[in-house]
Formats: C-alpha cells, sequence, structure tokens
C-alpha cells in the first residue's frame, strides 16, 4: 500500500501498536534491512525517512510467543479479523522501494545470492499477495532448487503450469551450455531449466513452484 494509506491504517490500529514491538524490513535493490522498535514515535520517524525514498509498505504478520499468523498482501481485512480475534504483542511489517531509485541512508551489506533470493520473495509478493516471510520461504527453496540443478545431472521437481495442471519436471542446469542462447539471462520472475524428457529448454514463474525432490 502507498505511505499514505499505511500512515492512515497506523493511526486506525495506533492501540493495538502500543506496548508492541514492531518489527520492520525494509527491501531495496540491495538486499534487506531489518529494523525493531519498542515506541511509536522511533517508527513513525523512520516510516517518514522511508516515505521519503519513495517506499511502499505492507503488513506481514502478527504474533504473540504462541502463535504467529499472515497478513497477506496487507489486506485490511485480514488484519481486522486477526485484531479481533487474539492478543498480539508483535507486528511485522515490509517496506519496498525495489525498482526506486534512491539511496539508503544506513549501509546495506549486499551478499549477491542473498539480495537475489530477497528481490525475487517481493516478485512473489506482488504476484501472490502472500505474506513476506511465505514468499521469501518459496524464494530460498529456488534458489536451492537451482543450485541442485547445476550440480546434478537430473532434479526432479513439480510446479504449476499457466493452465493450471501440474507438471512433474526433470531437469538439470548442468553442461546445458552448449544449448544456450542470447545471453543466457534469467529474469527473477522465471526459472529456466533443461528440459531432460524435452530435450530442451522449459520455464515456469516462481511463484509456481510446488516441491522439489
Amino acid at each position: 500500500m502507498t505511505s499514505t494509506i499505511f500512515k492512515s491504517e497506523l493511526k486506525r490500529i495506533k492501540k493495538y501498536l502500543l506496548d508492541s514491538e514492531i518489527e520492520l524490513t525494509l527491501v531495496t535493490d540491495n538486499g534487506q534491512q531489518v529494523f525493531k522498535f519498542t515506541d511509536l514515535k522511533t517508527f513513525g520517524n523512520k516510516v517518514l525517512e522511508l516515505e521519503k525514498l519513495g517506499a511502499g509498505f505492507s503488513f506481514s504478520t502478527v504474533s504473540n510467543h504462541l502463535v504467529k499468523k499472515g497478513i497477506y498482501g496487507g489486506k485490511r481485512t485480514i488484519l481486522d479479523y486477526w485484531l479481533s480475534n487474539g492478543v498480539w504483542d508483535k507486528f511485522e511489517i515490509t517496506a519496498s522501494t525495489v525498482g526506486v531509485t534512491v539511496e539508503v541512508a544506513e549501509p546495506v551489506q549486499v551478499i549477491t545470492f542473498r539480495t537475489k533470493v530477497f528481490k525475487r520473495a517481493y516478485k512473489i509478493m506482488q504476484a501472490t499477495g502472500k505474506a513476506f516471510a511465505v514468499c521469501l520461504s518459496k524464494a530460498w527453496a529456488l534458489y536451492r532448487l537451482a543450485k541442485k540443478m547445476r550440480l546434478n545431472k537430473e532434479v526432479r521437481f513439480t510446479y504449476e503450469k499457466k493452465d493450471g495442471s501440474l507438471r512433474r519436471a526433470i531437469g538439470t542446469l548442468k553442461n546445458v551450455s552448449q544449448f544456450v542462447k542470447g545471453t543466457g539471462k534469467s529474469s527473477l520472475g522465471v526459472v529456466h531449466y533443461f528440459d531432460l524428457e524435452a530435450n530442451w529448454f522449459r520455464c515456469f514463474r516462481v511463484e509456481n513452484l510446488v516441491s522439489v525432490l
């Protein structure tokens, strides 16, 4: 959601945020940072700072010492449901400046493969509306799949096709450079692999991965 809508939501649920821990995950083109707040004033100042950088915001989870519940896509209805059906002392919020040309005030340590994983997680969140934590878990699964295919001649995995059916694939990325055309680069939203049954490259959307055997 936009910073204006987000600030309006913060005012609306202010009483729930009092005396709670707020964890803010900032996702940028260079990686991620996590900030933790125990008072609303300091948190509010950070929101204003990120607003100037063009950040968008979403509620990710509410939790207590027993349970954590996802707020998919920051939807107000789901947030209101959990606020009315539980007692929470921690709120997780995601802010993103991915695709926005800015300079982050505080330095971010960049680790190449981690950066790709977090960017891919944000892509999945945009496509599915699911909580960032859920999308991050799938992004790591995709990273492990690609690594496994680079090391092995046969890897079995399942993903959902465009028509909604499942494809149980046998693929690899090992010793297939002779089949690559162009730059061989793949977008963050798509996974390319060499299909050993079709004897050629296929691809699928990152949010459609189901399982890896």
